[in-house]
Protein backbone atom coordinates (compact mmCIF):
# COMPACT_ATOMS: atom_id res chain seq x y z
CA UNK A 1 0.00 0.00 0.00
CA UNK A 2 2.81 2.09 0.62
CA UNK A 3 4.68 1.99 -2.45
CA UNK A 4 1.19 2.55 -4.74
CA UNK A 5 0.51 5.54 -2.74
CA UNK A 6 4.12 6.84 -3.33
CA UNK A 7 3.17 5.99 -7.05
CA UNK A 8 0.54 7.53 -7.03
CA UNK A 9 1.45 10.79 -5.88
CA UNK A 10 5.26 10.42 -7.76
CA UNK A 11 2.50 10.54 -11.12
CA UNK A 12 0.30 13.32 -9.96
CA UNK A 13 3.54 15.63 -9.33
CA UNK A 14 5.03 14.62 -12.35
CA UNK A 15 2.68 13.66 -15.42
CA UNK A 16 -0.57 15.44 -14.16
CA UNK A 17 -1.54 18.97 -14.13
CA UNK A 18 -3.92 18.37 -11.25
CA UNK A 19 -6.96 20.43 -9.89
CA UNK A 20 -6.77 23.60 -11.04
CA UNK A 21 -3.18 23.59 -12.54
CA UNK A 22 -1.43 23.47 -9.20
CA UNK A 23 0.80 20.41 -9.95
CA UNK A 24 1.71 22.13 -13.42
CA UNK A 25 2.10 25.24 -11.56
CA UNK A 26 4.51 23.66 -9.34
CA UNK A 27 6.52 21.95 -11.99
CA UNK A 28 6.81 25.32 -13.81
CA UNK A 29 8.15 27.18 -11.05
CA UNK A 30 10.79 25.13 -10.10
CA UNK A 31 12.19 24.93 -13.64
CA UNK A 32 12.32 28.50 -13.93
CA UNK A 33 14.24 28.12 -10.83
CA UNK A 34 16.63 25.38 -12.03
CA UNK A 35 15.43 22.76 -10.09
CA UNK A 36 14.99 19.73 -11.96
CA UNK A 37 12.94 17.53 -9.37
CA UNK A 38 9.99 16.73 -10.63
CA UNK A 39 10.97 15.92 -14.00
CA UNK A 40 11.83 12.48 -13.35
CA UNK A 41 9.46 10.22 -12.59
CA UNK A 42 12.12 7.25 -10.63
CA UNK A 43 13.63 10.12 -8.74
CA UNK A 44 9.95 11.61 -7.35
CA UNK A 45 8.88 8.11 -6.86
CA UNK A 46 12.17 7.69 -4.60
CA UNK A 47 11.25 10.51 -2.38
CA UNK A 48 7.41 10.18 -2.28
CA UNK A 49 8.00 6.15 -1.14
CA UNK A 50 10.12 7.23 1.41
CA UNK A 51 7.69 9.97 2.62
CA UNK A 52 4.98 7.70 2.54
CA UNK A 53 7.09 5.25 4.82
CA UNK A 54 7.73 7.75 7.25
CA UNK A 55 3.61 8.67 7.35
CA UNK A 56 3.20 5.00 8.15
CA UNK A 57 4.83 5.14 11.14
CA UNK A 58 3.37 8.30 12.73
CA UNK A 59 -0.28 9.42 13.65
CA UNK A 60 -1.58 10.11 10.14
CA UNK A 61 -1.02 6.72 8.93
CA UNK A 62 -4.50 6.14 8.51
CA UNK A 63 -3.96 8.45 4.91
CA UNK A 64 -2.48 5.88 3.40
CA UNK A 65 -5.97 4.05 2.28
CA UNK A 66 -7.64 7.29 0.98
CA UNK A 67 -4.25 8.63 -0.91
CA UNK A 68 -3.75 5.00 -2.44
CA UNK A 69 -7.13 4.33 -3.61
CA UNK A 70 -7.24 7.95 -5.45
CA UNK A 71 -4.20 7.22 -6.90
CA UNK A 72 -5.21 3.88 -7.84
CA UNK A 73 -8.28 5.85 -9.34
CA UNK A 74 -6.12 8.35 -11.51
CA UNK A 75 -3.83 5.39 -12.42
CA UNK A 76 -6.88 3.36 -13.83
CA UNK A 77 -8.24 6.55 -15.94
CA UNK A 78 -4.72 7.26 -17.35
CA UNK A 79 -4.24 3.93 -18.54
CA UNK A 80 -7.83 3.86 -20.50
CA UNK A 81 -7.41 7.00 -21.76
Amino acid sequence: MIALAGFALAYLLTATSGPFDIFSKLRSMLINRKVRVLECMICTGVWTVALMWILSMTEFSYLLKPISAIGLVIILVEVIK
